[in-house]
């Protein structure tokens, strides 16, 4: 009785953190783990119970009861008695059903249990009630002695329901499945008790409630039955707490898939109270049981869908708006401002609901849809009041409310959205000008070639791309043969090869190398494709020179290219000059900045600079006027070229003073020093 009264007080609770500690062992010269567990430093618990123990020892000069060394907290405990005095605790069994009954404390309950266990005759003489009493306790270990104790008394042919919903309430997982068996093979017994049906519903174990909805599924109840166990399950639920919300999912789950026919015609001031609870899985089942309500939506209480679209559950907005969607269709003339706000709530789930709805609602009214997308097109030209906002309004415009606002759309809304500042609004506004150009022939007569530089350079790639198309229809009035006045816009349209965009760019250079002939372009409007500063676009204005080149046209090309800044066009130029330079003095002096140009690049254009110096020097030898304008050239450079084309400078230098000794030339010819031997 003593060692009752010890052992009673102490609880889960009392239990400590597990330590350890490494120690060095010289016997072993190495180090060894020391382990003290939950209830190490209790010596009057220790003692009782673990004073004959495998696993436990009080070490000398302490307090606190110690893990040997062949254990750790954790481990599985020994079969053999550990207590202090296991003959006198089968004398008084009695203490040991103390300790089941009362006891808070794990560890006490499984010393109980195991050695109530080896008090047979005892535990026969126990009736039915200390039976379930020792299942129902929280413990694994007492339900395992219960579950043995129930097994015995258990008899098919006659089942005692009591004793078998303890077994499938207990804490032994093993036990329950063979309750399982014994309910399942006596149905009809068991199904006729509303208190066992209700107890299975609502037990605290997953596997069991499981049971209990395949069980009721598979079952067919009287009406009156069956609204009077909706009645208790419903009660249970709503005084359940945030700590048992896999219970209260379960029970709401069978209530829904178990009853469905009698939740149709429920009051719905119950369906109202739960949707007040503040669990979700309760409100959760509120508002499935409003789905499938004989009440129709336009009939409910007022405020009651709003608020569940307003809820701060997601799967409570959910239901919200598949009520909404069950509105009548003359409902929604009067809820478009509530339509729209909904497209454009804060929350995306509730945007992406809305898709269905807006889609099936356009489908069936064009004069809605047209309001609607009317309100959305206002919208994206506003700040998104929530982000995801406007991505979620043109999803919906493209995808969801068919094509009867882009019919009726104009030039100038397509124009807005491109210069909108919302980047989804310019997607959309290339998305319509492309839509417009396929479905409309005469729509791209509304745009110059300025409008389609413009849609070139757009930061969405449906306004690039918008452009593209529409080329098609514009190519006519840059061609020679479709437009004999194409010059005025061919000298815009080049333009376009300067987008700031690759893919631009890309697309422009393989249109100009596909579609035009020579008789499209001018010398002025070529050389102006070379004056582009991207190395891609000179390139094609130097192939489109030369696939185009006309001899009539070779002196303003060479004047027009010695002009550009760029080396590539530079050393591109000395292609023509001997062409169209020759015995022209006249053309030189034209040319000397260009030579002065190319001379004066540092570490570059050796290419160019070769070719430059050759051709000066070839020239200053046919005449003495051209001799004077490359003196002046080469005057001017010989002080800063590098030292290798110095050299051809002043070589070619002395030539002219030979030649022509009246150009002056900074330049003095001095006869060698003789010098005389010693």
């Amino acid at each position: 009785r003593m060692a009752v009264g010890v052992l009673l007080p102490y609880t889960d609770s009392d239990g400590v953190a597990v330590k350890e500690a490494t120690v060095y062992v010289p016997a072993i010269r190495d180090f060894r783990k020391h382990y003290w567990d939950a209830y190490a430093p209790y010596y009057p618990f220790n003692f009782i119970l673990y004073r004959h123990s495998p696993r436990y020892f009080l070490k000398s000069n302490s307090w606190f009861w110690q893990c040997r060394d062949n254990y750790k907290p954790g481990d599985a405990a020994p079969r053999t008695n550990e207590e202090a005095f296991p003959d006198l605790w089968k004398q008084v069994p009695a203490g040991l059903m103390h300790l089941i009954a009362e006891s808070e404390c794990r560890p006490v309950v499984a010393f109980a249990a195991r050695s109530l266990a080896e008090c047979p005759e005892f535990c026969a003489r126990l009736d039915t009630e200390d039976v379930i009493m020792i299942l129902l306790r929280p413990y694994q270990e007492s339900a395992r002695l219960g579950f043995e104790l129930a097994k015995n008394r258990y008899r098919k042919d006659s089942p005692d329901i009591k004793l078998a919903l303890a077994v499938v309430g207990c804490a032994l997982e093993e036990a329950r499945a063979e309750a399982i068996k014994w309910i399942d093979a006596s149905r009809a017994v068991f199904l006729s008790d509303s208190d066992f049906i209700t107890a299975i519903v609502t037990s605290q174990h997953a596997d069991v409630r499981a049971f209990a909805r395949n069980l009721l599924r598979s079952s067919t109840f009287s009406d009156p039955t069956a609204r009077a166990l909706i009645a208790r399950l419903i009660a249970h639920l709503v005084s359940l707490t945030e700590a048992r919300t896999d219970e209260a999912r379960d029970i709401a789950d069978t209530l829904l898939k178990s009853f469905g026919a009698q939740l149709r015609s429920i009051g719905i001031r119950i369906v109202l109270d739960l949707l007040s609870h503040p669990m979700l899985e309760v409100q959760e089942l509120g508002g499935n049981i409003l789905l499938i309500h004989d009440t129709r939506p336009e009939n409910l209480p007022a405020g009651v869908i709003d608020s569940l679209v307003d809820s701060q559950f997601e799967a409570m907005r959910g239901i919200g708006i598949k009520l909404l969607s069950g509105l009548p269709l003359a409902e929604f003339a009067a809820r478009e401002e509530q339509l729209c706000s909904l497209a454009m709530n804060q929350h995306e789930d509730v945007r992406q609901a809305m898709r269905p709805l807006i889609k099936n609602l356009c489908q069936s009214s064009a004069t809605l849809a047209e309001r609607l997308s009317s309100l959305f097109l206002d919208a994206l030209f506003k700040p998104e009041p929530h982000e995801g906002v406007h991505a979620s309004l043109t999803r919906m415009l493209q995808k969801d409310m068919g094509a009867g606002w882009m019919q009726s759309a104009t030039k100038g809304t397509a124009w807005k959205l491109v210069g909108a500042a919302s980047p989804q609004a310019q997607e959309l506004g290339g998305i319509l000008i492309q839509y417009k150009v396929n479905s409309e022939a005469l729509f791209a007569e509304g745009f110059d070639f300025d409008d389609l530089c413009e849609l070139s350079n757009g930061e969405a790639r449906a306004v690039r791309e918008s452009a593209w198309v529409m080329f098609s229809k514009m190519l006519h009035r840059l061609q020679y043969a479709m437009n004999p006045a194409h010059l005025e816009e061919m000298s815009k349209a080049v333009r376009l090869l300067d987008s700031r965009w690759d893919d631009s760019r890309a697309f422009w250079i393989d249109m100009f190398r596909k579609f035009f002939t020579a008789e499209d372009f001018t010398p002025a409007i070529l050389v102006s494709v070379c004056d582009s500063v991207r190395g891609d676009v000179q390139q094609l204005g130097r192939e489109l020179i030369t696939r185009f080149f006309k001899e009539e046209n070779g002196d303003e090309y060479l004047l027009k290219l010695s002009e550009h800044p760029s080396s590539d066009l530079q050393l591109f130029a000395t292609n023509y000059l001997e062409r169209y330079a020759t015995d022209n003095a006249a053309r030189l002096r034209e040319l000397r900045h260009y030579f002065v140009s190319v001379l004066s690049r540092v570490n570059k254009a050796r290419t160019a600079k070769n070719r430059v110096i050759a051709f000066l020097s070839s020239e200053a030898e046919k005449s003495e006027e051209a001799a004077r304008v490359v003196a002046e050239i080469f005057a001017r450079q010989a002080v800063t070229i590098a030292v290798g084309d110095k050299a051809a400078a002043i070589e070619a230098m002395l030539r002219i003073r030979e030649k022509y000794p009246d150009v002056p030339l900074p330049i003095q010819v001095r006869a060698p020093e003789v010098r005389h031997a010693v």
